[in-house]
């Protein structure tokens, strides 16, 4: 990954709330550790029940959240750039509270628990920014 991606990837960070609050140099090196996944339209992403193990930041393109309950599917939000996902299973270690379905050609910012969890114990503010943002879908 070039500067540019990095420096792209930290302006995304800087602007969603799950980043809010925490070091630069903590997002910075966030940042680094990001790695780009290329996705197809109708692609499951994450899957409502299972483990992921991983935060996702959309870079471009939609992706949609659906619950499934008692035999029944509903759309609960459509997330654009910017959006992260995933967060509550990597911090969690349970499975996803819902599956994540790709609507176009998507592109993905993908990082794994363990990563997050490094910088959540380095930095307190990052802690409570991700635990604040999990608290809205709890």
């Amino acid at each position: 990954m070039d500067t540019n991606e990095i420096d792209e990837i930290l302006t995304l960070l800087k602007a969603n709330e799950t980043f809010a609050g925490a070091k630069e140099s903590v997002l910075a090196s966030l940042a680094r550790q990001f790695e780009v996944r290329e996705c197809a339209a109708g692609e499951e992403v994450v899957t409502q029940g299972r483990r992921s193990g991983r935060v996702f930041v959309i870079r471009s393109g939609q992706c949609e959240v659906v619950e499934a309950s008692k035999g029944s599917s509903r759309s609960v939000a459509l997330l654009g750039p910017g959006r992260v996902f995933g967060e509550i299973g990597a911090v969690s270690g349970r499975g996803a509270t819902a599956t994540v379905r790709v609507n176009e050609v998507t592109q993905l910012l993908v990082l794994e628990a363990t990563a997050l969890h490094k910088a959540m114990q380095e930095c307190g503010e990052l802690a409570t920014s991700v635990l604040r943002s999990m608290q809205r879908y709890l």
